[in-house]
């Protein structure tokens, strides 16, 4: 109504869905007071096409080529869930959005369907992306962009069931949840249907999820609220090396590190104190594996000297571990077989499938004990993502999320429990006299 030779595209799953998008249009045009309605206005069930100033609203399948080549200004698909061609149809609609349109996906979120489009969308915005929580109950999570001078924002935001304000005339959402809802649905089933927080839409099912949902939750109450906010003794390399507690003086640490190529994942390095299993350093980005190895080495150094390892695999571990070996990173770990022995002259960890079981069986179980303290946000939510399907062998995460915080921590846990100390136990002998 106000910009001039604006196309807008409704797209659902089905074409008699996307009408009802343009019908809820035609009911605010309706209900709007007479002196902002634009006249000479053409309805149908499939369109509006406001001819005063050459804008349109269109309905259409969200099928796979739906709205190529469009110039459309804005592109809303509702109940992205269900689209059975959803990606396909993002591949379509993206270059209208690159000229400078604007999407916006709308979607219940389903946490039963790993590979769902919307399911993956979600995904990527849980990492390297700024959370804001609304006293609102509004969640959003906001990522920005600079190529040259332009600003690219995208976001994502929560709305929980209870923001809107009245569900029936007369109740309380509240009453209204415990009259309506709690009887009809098992707890799983309203998490589902009728999540309060991002936290509960997002939690798989106890019986998908690989570590103890509610040992993890007792971890991140246990947890630090934030990092250190100045540490003067190190350097945090503009936020990326997160301090939680600082080393204590013959106090004996742990460091892993998952190394990145900086391209595709970012890498993850934690550093736990051996004796409690607490996270009191870490570190994540996509950054090179030699500078990878540098912070490494870093956090190694200012940490008593921990006794540390990192994995080797492919083209970034190896590079990873060159670098460690070129800045004689102190106390590094020997290199194991997946059942724990020690491979002679051969550091950094190649994490074969039998390594890499051993290695997350024994930390699932470590999480199951409370025997590790998590600070970092974003660790707790990989592994919130982190589950093993019915059918399937081995676990993963969610499609769209990575495990680098999972294996740094799997790695320093399993180190952890390999090492002790040769000054851990002393045993003094004394002559005996009756």
């Amino acid at each position: 109504m106000f910009s001039p030779s604006a196309k807008i595209l409704y797209m659902s799953a089905k074409e008699d869905l996307a009408w009802q998008l343009v019908a809820k249009s035609t009911f605010i045009r309706d209900n709007l007071p007479p002196y902002l309605r634009i006249p000479s206005i053409h309805v149908g069930k499939a369109y509006m096409d406001f001819a005063g100033n050459s804008s349109e609203i269109q309905a259409l399948a969200s099928v796979a080529g739906a709205g190529r080549g469009t110039d459309a200004t804005l592109i809303v698909r509702d109940e992205l869930r269900d689209h059975p061609e959803g990606k396909a149809n993002f591949l379509a609609v993206s270059p209208a959005i690159d000229a400078g349109g604007q999407l916006i996906d709308l979607s219940t979120y389903t946490k039963y369907d790993l590979e769902n489009h919307f399911s993956e969308r979600v995904a990527q915005f849980l990492t390297e992306s700024t959370r804001i929580d609304y006293k609102s109950g509004i969640v959003l999570f906001e990522k920005q962009r600079t190529i040259g001078d332009k600003i690219r924002k995208s976001c994502l935001v929560f709305l929980g069931w209870n923001i809107r304000p009245v569900r029936e005339q007369g109740l309380t959402n509240d009453e209204w949840f415990q009259l309506q809802v709690v009887p009809r649905y098992s707890e799983s089933d309203r998490e589902q249907e009728y999540p309060l927080t991002i936290e509960e839409m997002l939690r798989q099912p106890k019986t998908r999820q690989f570590f103890d949902i509610d040992a993890l939750n007792e971890i991140e109450l246990l947890g630090r609220p934030a990092p250190l906010s100045k540490v003067d003794d190190i350097d945090t390399r503009n936020g990326i090396i997160k301090i939680w507690v600082k080393p204590i003086v013959g106090r004996r640490y742990i460091c892993f590190t998952d190394p990145s190529n900086g391209i595709e994942d970012p890498f993850a390095t934690v550093v736990i104190d051996w004796q409690t299993g607490e996270q009191v350093a870490g570190a994540g980005a996509k950054i090179t594996a030699k500078d990878v190895a540098v912070i490494h080495d870093s956090l190694v150094r200012y940490y008593n000297n921990a006794f540390n390892t990192g994995e080797t695999n492919a083209q970034a571990g190896g590079a990873f571990i060159d670098a460690i070996k070129d800045l004689n990173t102190p106390n590094l770990a020997p290199r194991r077989s997946p059942d724990g022995k020690i491979i002679p002259g051969k550091i950094g960890w190649y994490t074969t499938e039998p390594l890499k079981d051993r290695m997350l069986n024994d930390y699932r179980e470590g999480i199951r004990k409370r025997l590790v303290i998590i600070h970092d946000k974003e660790a707790l939510n990989q592994h919130r993502m982190f589950v093993q399907p019915e059918g399937e062998i081995k676990p993963r995460s969610v499609h769209g999320t990575h495990d680098d915080w999972i294996m740094a921590f799997a790695g320093a846990y399993y180190l952890k429990r390999l090492f002790v100390p040769q000054d851990a136990y002393r045993i003094t002998s004394v002559k005996y006299r009756g």
